[in-house]
């Protein structure tokens, strides 16, 4: 982990107090409801925890497991449950499972498990919560390892939550030395919270062709990091970094684009095509690079869903989705339309025959502001502005569109910025954009013009910029030559 990182504390996040297993009744009420039904069985073991109740069932021979299962309301006004899961068989037994979700549930909140000092401190830094099991056990997914996700849902099934719960969750693992950050929202509402921090290689793409340009470049990318795995001599980007963590050098972070929401880009039709083949081609190689995708979708369709998308991309979570055949669209099976929403999803994990049943972490808007105003705050040396190797040739993709372009040397910031270079004795962008509140090009050209003026000296790849000038310099040239 990188030691200029200031990572933010847990005590931002709120967790449960108590989330300890309850005790269980020993099922003789289940068997005699099964009797008034007919249904010859017994209860052979019974597992309970803070969210559920699991009855093992030895069904009697000759009692068809399709008789217990077309009880399910039944079962659940029985036993009080908010819903009613069926393990037919539980693994490793030949009993009938019988899972009530208890109504009393504590809220999973994303503290509960960033509280865990274990994982915290992991070595995988790209091992995130997905939620918890209906078992009470959390459940959690690598990218490291599993490399991308797709996700669906509707509105107001948990899609928005659970990405600002990843990225949240992200930033209590990584430093921008380990991982750096390309998020794309369409809708312009959600992501743009997280504009500014220091992983960030772009500010937040919220246009179409940016979106478009910013893949494309994620692609040279790819080919450039294979070009230097292959130049090393070594297979993917762990042993890429032991090497240049022998040799002292820097290491190659890991890079995550997160698309939200995938249709609205493929519904430029302009895009669409390009955008298509770029991610279809990404998807299928990026693994052993550190190049990483989670992909969000509103509605599916198989024009989105493309079989290559489903060939590469085999982790994928349904939220509530509208209809069967949605669910069926993102996880092989139905079930996502029977979700309660509010993150209540549908895991199906490569070489998994079901998928899992997880309740997905609840993040506050007050929660996200506090960690993201921290990391921002604290985290001063990072910049967008060729942040190490990942970043070569960046600007090409920041295409100033709603930026006042005719910025000149009359811009008002202009002097204010040149005085607080040569105080702090540091040049950045991310740093005057961060002091002024401007936006990423208008900054940008800020810094062209103090090194037309002489006050900075131009970009030197991975050092740091030159300050040419001591205030009194600054002050005989404002003389000579004010700014107006």
């Amino acid at each position: 982990m990188d030691t200029d990182y200031i990572y933010p504390v847990i005590e931002f996040l709120k967790h449960n107090d108590n989330n300890t297993a309850t005790l269980s009744d020993d099922g003789d009420n289940l068997v005699q409801f099964l009797k008034l039904m007919k249904v010859s069985a017994k209860v052979a073991y019974v597992e309970a925890s803070s969210v559920s109740s699991l009855y093992a069932i030895e069904l009697a021979p000759g009692v068809r497991v399709s008789k217990v299962t077309s009880l399910k309301h039944e079962l659940s006004v029985e036993l009080k449950a908010i819903d009613i899961q069926f393990l037919i068989p539980i693994p490793g037994t030949s009993y009938l499972g019988i899972r009530a979700i208890k109504p009393d549930a504590p809220e999973v909140l994303l503290g509960d498990y960033l509280i865990n000092d274990s994982y915290l401190k992991s070595r995988n830094n790209l091992e995130v919560v997905l939620g918890r099991l209906y078992d009470g056990k959390p459940a959690y997914f690598d990218f490291r390892k599993l490399n991308h996700l797709l996700i669906s849902g509707t509105t107001g099934s948990g899609k928005s939550i659970f990405i600002d719960s990843i990225i949240v969750n992200l930033l209590y693992k990584s430093s921008p030395d380990e991982l750096k950050l390309i998020l794309i929202d369409t809708h312009a509402l959600n992501l743009l919270r997280f504009n500014n921090l220091p992983h960030l290689i772009l500010p937040v793409i919220t246009d179409c062709k940016k979106a478009c340009a910013a893949l494309a470049w994620l692609l040279s990318e790819m080919d450039y990091r294979y070009q230097e795995l292959s130049y090393k001599g070594v297979k993917n980007i762990d042993a890429y970094n032991v090497m240049m963590n022998e040799e002292g050098q820097k290491r190659m972070p890991d890079i995550l684009m997160i698309v939200d929401d995938l249709a609205d880009i493929m519904a430029e039709a302009a895009y669409a095509n390009d955008f298509q083949a770029d991610l279809d081609r990404l998807s299928g190689m990026a693994r052993f690079v550190g190049i990483h995708l989670l992909l969000s979708i509103q509605r599916p369709s198989s024009e989105i869903v493309s079989s290559t998308v489903k060939m590469n991309i085999p982790n994928r979570i349904a939220f509530r989705t509208v209809s069967g055949n949605d669910s069926r669209l993102i996880i092989q099976v139905g079930g996502a339309e029977h979700l309660n929403g509010n993150g209540d999803m549908l895991f199906k994990q490569l070489g998994q025959q079901e998928p899992l049943r997880i309740q997905g972490p609840y993040v506050s808007d007050e929660e996200i502001d506090i960690v993201v105003d921290f990391v921002k705050r604290n985290s001063g040396f990072y910049t967008f502005s060729k942040p190490e190797v990942i970043c070569q040739n960046v600007q090409k993709i920041v295409i100033p569109s709603d930026i006042d372009n005719s910025l000149d040397t009359n811009d008002e910031f202009l002097e204010e910025a040149a005085r607080l270079i040569i105080k702090k004795q540091k040049a950045s962008v991310g740093m005057l954009q961060r002091e002024f509140r401007i936006g990423f090009n208008r900054t940008a050209k800020i810094m062209d013009k103090l090194v037309e003026l002489g006050v900075v000296g131009p970009e030197e790849y991975t050092k740091p910029r030159r300050i040419l000038m001591n205030m009194e310099e600054f002050e005989s040239m404002l003389l000579e030559r004010p700014f107006t």
